[in-house]
């Protein structure tokens, strides 16, 4: 059974604290980017609690049963999302365009396997031998490589702020 300390739940909270600061501090002066703070912190709470319950499914089933599932269930999802959104808007025809384009279908290949599948199987063998909590633990890294790649690639500017909050 896992303990969670008041270390690590201090460390957590500061962390957090820390994303937040890095959003809050862009400027959150339209609804949008509020929704989109909201469903950001939304999203990590599923995922948390995804990688709580996939710990648990790990008794019984192998990362790939789990793995076949979970994609199994969003492709159906949320393809039927988009094919419904597509009709209501009149542009069922476009949403299928990608999928005549060789380089659509690569896209979307590379796109599924290597961020999708592969990181989800890491992260899925680690969840099999390491705590949760120790999985979970590197998902914090996540703004911070991304403001890195963002710097790197899309020469983004990097402030002091965002380096505070990087440490």
């Amino acid at each position: 059974k896992e303990t969670f300390s008041l270390k690590q739940l201090i460390f957590t909270l500061l962390a957090f604290c820390g994303i937040c600061i890095l959003n809050i501090a862009g400027g959150l002066g339209n609804p949008g980017e509020t929704l989109g703070l909201i469903l950001i912190i939304l999203a990590t709470a599923c995922s948390s609690f995804s990688s709580s319950v996939t710990k648990i499914l790990m008794r019984d089933y192998s990362p790939f049963t789990l793995l076949f599932f979970s994609y199994l269930f969003g492709a159906v999802f949320f393809t039927g999302a988009g094919v419904i959104d597509a009709a209501a808007a009149g542009t069922l025809g476009s949403y299928f365009q990608p999928l005549t384009d060789p380089w659509g279908i690569v896209t979307i290949l590379y796109l599924s396997t290597m961020p999708g599948i592969v990181c989800s199987l890491i992260q899925y063998y680690c969840l099999q031998r390491a705590k949760v909590s120790v999985v979970s633990v590197f998902s914090y890294l996540t703004p911070v490589v991304s403001l890195i790649l963002a710097s790197v690639f899309l020469h983004e500017n990097i402030s002091v702020l965002d380096i505070g909050c990087m440490i």
